[in-house]
């Protein structure tokens, strides 16, 4: 039965684990798909400049030059844009190899709010029940039923037997049952008796040793994982806040360049830099989801 314990809380922890790569996989395609929408407004804004940009150089307001910087940026953002599809066709490819799905349907866009982290010492005493936590105390318990087992060959063992007969012929025909009682005492069976005793509590301390490093490794996953996903939630707070930055400094830059104030290579680099915040938090976002769910499982939670 402790075996069968010890099983069921391994078996327990693996999904936990399959939990986890799965988490992983599933945002990772959600990122993907979120990096595709953001080229695709990107590509869009650089397809609306460039027909700005051709009409004012028709009424000599732009040079060929600009036109061509548009273009040229255009065109490494497609060659993004191709790579980006290539890496959503693997993460969904490997979502499917995970879940066992023949294909991954439409998936709805996830929730904007991160989830909030609660105290570190709330998570800390989670570690308790994790399903390794277990599974390593039931050994422990199995460790000490073994060597209730190997201590018991020192005892004298004392067995009993009784017949009963139909019928019986010779001397003994008139007697219809007997009885015998047999006691064996291990005098000579002390060695490997010993031995195995040894053994059964090497094993016990083996046990005992394997659980506090379980426990140990329990409590210092459960910390790592906490300062991950708060250093995670601290870089999307300052990421947001950059993008909105960048948003505002673009289209002040689209309004200088209309009056002449700035050129077009300078509205390209800003055009370029927003591109990159926009990148830089969806990735940001998809690691903070992906550490958050680290965290869940290294308390033991599946939910």
């Amino acid at each position: 039965k402790l075996e069968r314990r010890q099983r069921e809380h391994e078996k327990a922890r693996a999904e936990q684990l399959l939990l986890l790569d799965v988490s992983d996989a599933f945002h990772l395609y959600l990122q993907q798909r979120e990096n595709i929408r953001i080229l695709n407004a990107i590509r869009q804004t650089l397809l609306d400049r460039n027909q700005e940009l051709a009409a004012r150089e028709k009424i000599g307001r732009s040079r060929l030059s600009e036109l061509a910087a548009v273009r040229a940026q255009l065109y490494r953002v497609e060659a993004e844009w191709e790579a980006a599809q290539v890496n959503e066709t693997i993460a969904s490819q490997l979502l499917q190899f995970l879940t066992g799905l023949d294909a991954i349907g439409d998936l709805a866009d996830p929730d904007p709010t991160l989830p909030s982290l609660e105290g570190r010492e709330t998570y800390l005493a989670r570690a308790a029940t994790r399903a390794d936590v277990k599974a390593a105390e039931q050994a422990l318990e199995i460790s000490h039923q073994e060597l209730r087992v190997a201590r018991s060959k020192f005892f004298p063992t004392v067995g009993a037997e009784g017949n009963y007969y139909v019928e019986r012929s010779g001397a003994a025909k008139d007697v219809k049952w007997d009885a015998s009682l047999e006691m064996n005492v291990p005098i000579f069976q002390g060695g490997s008796a010993l031995g195995a005793t040894r053994e059964a509590e090497s094993g016990v301390r083996q046990a005992e040793l394997q659980l506090r490093r379980v426990r140990r490794v329990a409590g210092r996953e459960i910390l790592d994982a906490y300062a991950d996903y708060e250093g995670a939630l601290a870089q999307v707070r300052a990421l947001t806040k950059a993008l909105e930055a960048s948003e505002e400094n673009y289209q002040l830059q689209v309004e200088e360049y209309r009056r002449s104030l700035v050129s077009n290579l300078e509205v390209l680099s800003v055009l370029q830099n927003l591109q990159d915040a926009r990148g830089e938090l969806v990735q940001a976002r998809s690691e903070a989801l992906r550490r958050y769910w680290k965290l869940k499982v290294a308390a033991g939670e599946t939910a």
